[in-house]
């Protein structure tokens, strides 16, 4: 499995993933409820509210809002599924990375157990040959003792790789939400840094998007707060009987129940709570500029960060590239060297347990090298959304 590959399945199959998309289109739908009526109101009356007779009446009657109110929800449902977006784009993009970061390791861990079932192997012939000239009376018993010493510090160095190896395998299993068992390649190298050092470039990064969008949405709910201290409007219609005796172009007429009088009546909803409402739009005002400076004290830590991110990486593939010169083939020569001196009694086992200590850092070095290069890589895009 590649590492496209497993960034594939976990963005296709990742829980989180698919709760970011949910939340998404769940703005989407109230994004287009932003024109929402007050619930109209209906009203019947039965008895004698006009005379001795007993009359029926019909209301209905609409509250609406002032036209800007509409607006201001509007562009506050907007807003907030912006902020859903980023969050799904924030939530895909840490997936990803974490994806890349553990996909690495379980690299890095595999090549590592190679070296290490290598050394292994040198030690376990270190300690046959150091039996044997034990038993033969030919070194005495401190060389049999550091040699079993140094093959169980191998052994147990490969199996805390192993343990690793494990956590991070289950790791990724679990943000890719697959079953399937699969297996990383085995090439292990550094990945290429394409990005440049650019503070500005941390403007793309969409979790500092949410914090700045977090406040254009206290700006918008100011918005609507203040719509909200402007009058409604108030619109109804009448239809009632008015049972009896009228006077109609001074002629007495009698009307019954199926004769009906209608009327329309139009008014203002003022708002008696003005003072809570603007104290309401301070607060929310407030708010927006508090949100604002959390979002500019946040840009400046990332781009901190960032330029840290760029000397770690820097450091590291100089270091790199150190042991990839020279010190890696070194390394080889030493242990082959060394492990044929030793057999032939040119040199002790002083020397020969000092060589190999030195061949396994320098290995060992290497890979962690490599590790920390895409490690860091991987954080650089990270921060700038690359």
């Amino acid at each position: 499995m590649t590492v496209e590959d497993a960034i594939g399945t976990a963005l296709k199959n990742n829980l989180q993933i698919q709760a970011s998309q949910l939340n998404v289109q769940s703005y989407s739908k109230l994004k287009n409820s932003f024109f929402e009526l007050p619930k109209t109101e209906l009203n019947y009356q039965y008895g004698q509210f006009n005379s001795i007779n007993k009359d029926n009446s019909f209301q209905i009657a609409q509250n609406i809002p002032f036209p800007t109110y509409f607006s201001a929800r509007s562009g506050l449902y907007k807003a907030e599924y912006k902020n859903s977006e980023l969050k799904q784009q924030a939530t895909s993009n840490e997936i990803r990375a974490q994806v890349q970061l553990l996909y690495y390791q379980l690299q890095y861990l595999q090549n590592a157990k190679v070296k290490l079932k290598q050394l292994d192997s040198l030690y376990d012939n270190f300690v046959t040959v150091a039996t044997l000239r034990y038993n033969t009376g030919e070194t005495n018993l401190l060389e049999k003792t550091t040699a079993e010493t140094k093959r169980n510090e191998i052994t147990l160095l490969f199996k805390q790789a192993e343990a690793e190896y494990a956590a991070s395998y289950n790791s990724l299993k679990t943000l890719m939400n697959s079953s399937e068992n699969f297996e990383v390649s085995t090439v292990f190298e550094p990945i290429t840094l394409t990005a440049t050092l650019d503070t500005s470039a941390i403007m793309q990064n969409p979790s500092l998007q949410m914090l700045y969008q977090q406040a254009v949405i206290a700006e918008k709910n100011k918005k609507l707060e203040t719509a909200q201290t402007l009058p409604d409007f108030n619109v109804g219609y009448f239809n009632q009987s008015i049972i009896g005796f009228q006077n109609v172009n001074n002629n007495d007429v009698y009307f019954g129940s199926s004769e009906r009088f209608t009327g329309y009546n139009v008014g203002l909803n003022i708002p008696l709570t003005f003072f809570s409402n603007t104290a309401k739009v301070k607060s929310l005002k407030l708010q927006q500029q508090s949100l604002q400076k959390e979002a500019d004290n946040s840009k400046l830590l990332l781009q901190n960060q960032l330029q840290n991110a760029f000397q770690q990486y820097t450091l590291y593939l100089e270091k790199y590239n150190l042991y990839k010169v020279s010190s890696v083939k070194n390394a080889e020569t030493i242990t082959n060297t060394a492990t044929l001196g030793f057999r032939s009694g040119e040199i002790g086992y002083i020397e020969y347990v000092s060589a190999l200590q030195t061949a396994t850092d320098v290995q060992l070095k290497y890979l962690q090298s490599i590790n920390q290069i895409n490690q860091s890589i991987i954080n650089i895009n990270l921060l700038i959304n690359k």
